[in-house]
């Protein structure tokens, strides 16, 4: 995933469903060092999001240090690429034909649940 730049969350879902539905779990998964930040609490189609680093911590005082540019905006990490992941997969080996608008309710249900969506 390409680092450092703003991308609404559809577009980030719809490379992730295509790279698993041409490529396979295995492909998917490599790509495994990111964090979506952003402002919005809940992820909607059009959130704009950004994508970095995932946030270090500070070993003294046990707090995130999160990029300086989320600082700036008032974003924080809403959600690691493996949460991403793990839904995406999920959701598509139940039914491989299922839209980005599909996923990123599954993902919303994800979060609000702590439990994967049965389709």
């Amino acid at each position: 995933m390409i680092k450092e730049k703003s991308r609404l969350f559809k577009d980030i879902v719809e490379e992730m469903r295509t790279t698993y539905l041409e490529f396979g779990n295995e492909k998917l998964i490599e790509d495994d060092d990111w964090c979506i930040y952003t402002v919005e609490e809940k992820l909607e189609p059009n959130t704009e999001c950004y994508i970095f680093d995932y946030p270090d911590y500070d070993d003294e005082t046990g707090e995130e240090i999160l990029p300086e540019y989320a600082v700036k905006n008032k974003m924080k990490c809403v959600t690691t690429c493996e949460a991403l992941q793990d839904v995406i997969i999920n959701s598509l080996n139940q039914r491989s034909d299922l839209s980005v608008e599909e996923l990123i309710e599954a993902i919303n249900y994800y979060f609000d649940n702590i439990a994967f969506m049965e389709f």
